[in-house]
């Protein structure tokens, strides 16, 4: 971050892809470069599974150093799957933190990437929480809407997993634009299935809204704000075939759906 300072003070230009490229050998030397280490005889079966998740062909390598007898301590760094490409860098952190099952490991993956993050001279559009990257909006709004809603619904596991789904498939909606209907739909199964906690029952949020925005004492106008959530629920989720929603408009039905997530937990605790 003092990088950035430093660059828009002078008003030094940025180029973005350059920084990413920065992003990448950060993350090479802090982790891909120590994996091999950090799990001795344990890595060629963590180099594999990463293999299988990605849907790469991890064999080639292992077959070459059987064949050769050169044993497991050739069996390639990590940098070698991602080969300098930003997203694949990404998808190999996110494979590698949900492979590595001791909690010491995953610290110390989240610690490198929020370092490699801070240390970069421009915003490269992404956060990391909890093993997975996120797309980058307001700071501000992140940290509030998103990580502290994260942390909060641990005690709500079900409606915790479904927010996270919500925030995976706005970051594919990147690359996918489709993936945006499915982030919608996703948020609103969020807010449904903490409302039906709260209320200790089964009934669709589309019906169980009013008697939520009573028991938490809610000034009735957040009726007809929550009426409005829901008609853009209904018109543009996966589950209706509306129109196409931009990403600005995504984004903020996500940020929307936190800060009502948000009033729900405080409220109720």
């Amino acid at each position: 971050m003092r990088l950035q300072a430093f660059h828009k003070k002078f008003g030094l230009k940025i180029d973005i892809d350059t920084e990413k490229n920065k992003f990448i050998q950060r993350i090479n030397q802090s982790i891909f470069y120590k994996t091999k280490g950090i799990y001795g005889n344990g890595y060629k079966d963590i180099f594999t599974e990463i293999c299988y998740q990605l849907g790469i062909n991890g064999r080639k390598w292992i077959d070459d150093i059987n064949s050769n007898n050169y044993g497991d301590a050739w069996i390639p760094d990590l940098e070698e799957i991602n080969n300098n490409n930003f997203t694949k860098t990404l998808e190999v952190l996110i494979s590698l933190y949900d492979v590595s099952e001791v909690a010491e490991i995953k610290k110390f993956i989240s610690f490198n990437v929020e370092k490699a993050l801070g240390q970069s001279s421009a915003d490269l559009g992404i956060r990391w929480k909890d093993g997975m990257f996120y797309p980058a909006g307001a700071q501000e709004f992140d940290e509030i809407l998103i990580n502290d809603n994260l942390n909060w619904l641990e005690k709500y596991p079900k409606t915790r997993e479904i927010f996270s789904t919500s925030l995976s498939h706005f970051s594919d909606s990147i690359s996918n634009p489709s993936a945006r209907k499915d982030a919608i739909t996703n948020a609103y199964s969020a807010l449904e299935s903490l409302s039906r906690i709260l209320l200790n029952n089964k009934i669709n949020f589309d019906k169980n809204s009013d008697t939520l925005v009573e028991k938490l004492n809610l000034p009735k106008e957040y009726k007809n704000i929550i009426f409005y959530y829901k008609q853009i629920a209904n018109e543009y989720s996966s589950r209706h075939a509306g129109t196409e929603f931009g990403h600005e408009e995504t984004e903020a039905f996500i940020y929307l759906t936190g800060i009502l997530i948000r009033l729900m937990t405080n409220k109720i605790s």
